[in-house]
């Protein structure tokens, strides 16, 4: 009887619990969507993304149901030709979207002596009986003049009527002069918009403007034409010791062009600054221009390679002396060296006059001795050296000279480019930092998440929803660099922004996550009162039991 009861609360639970985690998990992730096609005579009627499990229904004239499919994936449909009762014609679909169903049902209109069907193209749509639609055929009696018959349009944003068109014998459109014309035969009409984004009445398609780049280097300028709409292939220059920051609208540099659509004659003006700089601000603050994290780098990296950045003037002169200065520098050294090599030579003479062979080969070590401890002075400046005195006499003193090594790590002071990329590889930003920082990456509420050290220059990919809450709109990453003790630490966190909306529905789901643990606590409690009435029950029970077989 217990295993019975056990398996039976068991099972209550398991059905309570199983709805609660989808009812949960419904709440806190936005239905899933789905393209859907539909087509009817070759003729796309409706395409737009629907919601995952939404209901299609294609139904008759009377609005009975012929075909109905439950959205689970991307779908494309060709309705089928409906039923038209003799004396009717089909005039167009109308398409109702409501909550849980798509409704597509046919609209008939009498037939008459005369069918035209109109057509709407890119840029617009026809309007019958306040449904819209880019495809309507209507019937009526020859004669009638075609005005009194054409569907009205609706134009869609930028976009105005061209004109009404039929096609001729080549399948070209030709243009209706005569809209008050009499229909005396089936014909096919074409609704034609056009873009005009300057609202000047012409067609962007065919307007030039001329677009005009201002290098602010050497009064060098260029000018390319384009049509209204379009955007602008942007020149990269190149300048030494320089970042190109990118084209602005203004002299004044504060607005960038952002490579939107261009709709009239325009001024971009090119804004520079100076290499060192834009290094160490980058420290500082992430950059969120590729091209000019890209600039950086290749800047840094000809600094590492020791190749020369600068064309100026003042800083060749630089330079020009450096090298005299380099040049006396190894003159003073070789007229030195030559100086020690004639004593060295007549000291060895000396001595050879005392002991040729065993003086001669000291003479040589020694010599050997003095080379290397030239040469490491020379190239190393941190030699340690020191003089001991032989025991007995003084005067045949010996000198004994340590080189001692400090190790050097040439990457000290070095500053290299870690760029990140997103989960896509797409460029978020970079820094450029000095060898050996420490790089926290942060979450929006502030822990840590990961760490890296700077060795070389880096890419590391990031998966920003990690670092982001679920109703929080990512903007960007952000940089900042603190010191702990004697340590600087580089923090990058993310910028993140909550809408009006979104800060409803935060709301919304955040009482629906109390309801839900609310009505968990009370299942949880209902389970565990119906448990221990079921023991008690038991209990009494089984002492009913006990006593009854007590009395006999």
């Amino acid at each position: 009887m217990l295993r019975k009861t056990v398996f039976l609360l068991i099972c209550f639970i398991t059905c309570i619990s199983l709805p609660m985690s989808v009812l949960a998990n419904d709440s806190l992730t936005g239905p899933k969507q789905h393209y859907i096609k539909l087509k009817y005579d070759d003729k796309v009627i409706f395409h737009e993304e629907v919601d995952e499990g939404k209901i299609i229904q294609i139904t008759n004239a009377d609005g009975e149901i012929l075909e109905s499919e439950v959205l689970k994936r991307e779908l494309e449909f060709e309705i089928n030709d409906p039923e038209i009762p003799k004396g009717f014609i089909l005039s167009y679909w109308d398409i109702q979207d409501d909550k849980n169903t798509l409704k597509v049902s046919p609209v008939l209109t009498e037939a008459k002596s005369v069918n035209i069907t109109f057509t709407s193209l890119e840029g617009g749509e026809l309007i019958q009986n306040n449904a819209l639609t880019s495809y309507l055929k209507k019937s009526t009696d020859e004669g009638t003049p075609l005005n009194d018959v054409l569907p009205e349009t609706n134009p869609q944003n930028n976009w105005k009527l061209s004109g009404w068109f039929s096609k001729d014998k080549n399948d070209q459109y030709k243009e209706i002069d005569d809209l008050n014309a009499l229909v005396t035969r089936n014909a096919e009409y074409y609704a034609i918009f056009y873009p005009d984004l300057n609202d000047n009445n012409i067609d962007d398609r065919t307007e030039e403007i001329t677009v005009k780049f201002i290098y602010n280097v050497d009064d060098k300028t260029k000018e390319e034409s384009i049509h209204v709409g379009e955007t602008v292939k942007l020149p990269r220059p190149d300048r030494k010791n320089y970042i190109f920051m990118g084209w602005y609208l203004d002299e004044e540099f504060k607005e960038q062009y952002n490579h939107s659509a261009i709709i009239e004659d325009t001024v971009l003006y090119g804004k520079w600054e100076k290499a060192e700089k834009v290094v160490k601000d980058s420290e500082e603050k992430a950059i969120t221009d590729q091209d000019i994290s890209d600039q950086i780098e290749q800047y840094l990296t000809q600094q590492q390679q020791g190749t020369p950045q600068s064309s100026d003037n003042g800083k060749n002169d630089d330079d020009k002396n450096n090298n005299d200065s380099k040049e006396d520098d190894d003159k003073n050294e070789n007229d030195k060296n030559d100086d020690n090599k004639e004593d060295d030579d007549k000291n060895e003479n000396d001595k050879n006059d005392d002991s040729k062979e065993d003086d001669g080969k000291n003479d040589n070590e020694k010599n050997d001795d003095s080379k290397d401890d030239a040469e490491n002075r020379n190239s190393e400046g941190n030699n340690l050296e020191f003089f001991e005195g032989s025991e007995g006499n003084k005067e045949n003193n010996s000198i004994y000279t340590e080189d001692t090594y400090v190790f050097k790590n040439d990457n000290v002071g070095e500053r290299y480019m870690i760029k990140f990329y997103d989960a896509d590889n797409r460029f978020l930003f970079s820094l450029t930092l000095p060898y050996g920082r420490a790089i926290q990456i942060l979450h929006e509420n502030g822990n840590v998440l990961k760490e890296y050290a700077v060795r070389q220059n880096t890419t590391i990919h990031l998966n920003v929803d990690e670092y982001v809450n679920d109703v929080s709109k990512f903007l960007e990453f952000t940089s900042r660099t603190k010191r702990v003790n004697s340590t600087s630490i580089t923090e990058v966190k993310p910028s993140v922004h909550y809408e009006p909306e979104q800060a409803v529905s935060t709301a919304f789901e955040s009482n629906d996550k109390n309801e839900s643990r609310l009505v968990t606590i009370v299942t949880v409690a209902l389970t565990f009162v119906g448990i221990i009435i079921l023991l008690i029950y038991f209990m009494l029970k089984r002492r009913k039991k006990t006593d009854v077989v007590n009395v006999k």
